[in-house]
């Protein structure tokens, strides 16, 4: 788990009042693997030397009311999150086994490619 961002907001309200919060990011990571079977050695074992098809992310944004000091909203996308994770699987695994994504030079996994950079392809220069 790693904090990614802590930062204040200041800011008018629906209402016209001051609102002020403190703003926090977590980010979590976990490794994904193509192979359903793979994933399951390695979420209980982890001895995979080389690494990982994927990255799979999440984490947390908490926002804090400074002014009552307590947890205002909490929005979370869990890595625990099997479904999710398979969303995630199918997705890439379309990339990585042909699709359009080729036409534009997406290969996937961890090679430094675009779908490294979630990104990239909008911010793709013309």
């Amino acid at each position: 788990m790693e904090i990614h961002s802590v930062r204040t907001s200041r800011r008018t309200g629906p209402d016209g009042q001051d609102l002020r919060q403190l703003i926090i990011e977590i980010v979590q990571q976990r490794r994904g693997f193509y192979d359903q079977n793979e994933q399951e050695l390695q979420d209980k074992h982890g001895d995979n030397p080389s690494g990982a098809d994927f990255v799979f992310r999440g984490g947390a944004t908490l926002i804090f009311d400074l002014r009552e000091g307590h947890l205002r909203y909490a929005v979370r996308k869990r890595i625990s999150d099997d479904a999710r994770l398979e969303q995630q699987r199918d997705f890439l695994a379309g990339y990585r086994f042909g699709s359009t994504a080729f036409g534009y030079g997406l290969q996937g996994g961890s090679t430094g490619t675009a779908l490294d950079e979630p990104f990239a392809l909008v911010h793709r220069g013309g």
